[in-house]
């Protein structure tokens, strides 16, 4: 990585990978953004360490997401009344935005949404819910049907790994 501020450079992507955004890491640095993107645009080296720092957030986020569809088991440590530290378990239930948001996104059109952004003629922007035969419609119950079969699988895989 070349960049023009050595220094000032490591200070940003060190911001960076701890979780700020862009202005908030050049801020930091007391650099302005575009200087920033000059640095990123002339040195191909330095463009390829911040996608990769945002490549590495987009499979933490999608992590996350697909924990809150499936829902999760977890640990929780707490004082019982005798004052015993004990451990319980407890479940977080799934969450039908998360999975609706996933199937989506990321079902290759199996999984379409009723409703659509539109730019009309006059260049409005709408929210519409279009006819039912120009997308195909989820019937009820089947999203949280295969959603139990898929976390049931889940479920027993995970039991076979253990």
């Amino acid at each position: 990585m070349q960049g023009g501020g050595g220094g000032v450079l490591k200070n940003i992507i060190k911001s960076l990978e701890a979780g700020a955004n862009i202005e908030d890491a050049c801020n930091a640095a007391k650099i302005n953004q575009s200087t920033f993107w000059r640095w990123r645009q002339a040195d191909p080296e330095l463009e390829e360490k911040v996608q990769k720092i945002f490549e590495g957030y987009v499979q933490i986020i999608e992590g996350e997401l697909i924990k809150k569809a499936i829902g999760q088991t977890i640990k929780e440590k707490h004082f019982n009344k005798d004052g015993k530290l004990v451990e319980t378990e407890r479940r977080i239930a799934s969450d039908l935005g998360a999975i609706q948001y996933y199937l989506f996104n990321k079902s290759k059109g199996k999984w379409k949404s009723p409703y659509s952004n539109k730019i009309d003629i006059n260049n409005q922007n709408t929210n519409k819910i279009e006819e039912s035969k120009k997308y195909e419609k989820v019937p009820d119950g089947q999203l949280k049907k295969e959603f139990n079969r898929r976390r049931l699988s889940l479920s027993v895989s995970n039991k076979k790994e253990s």
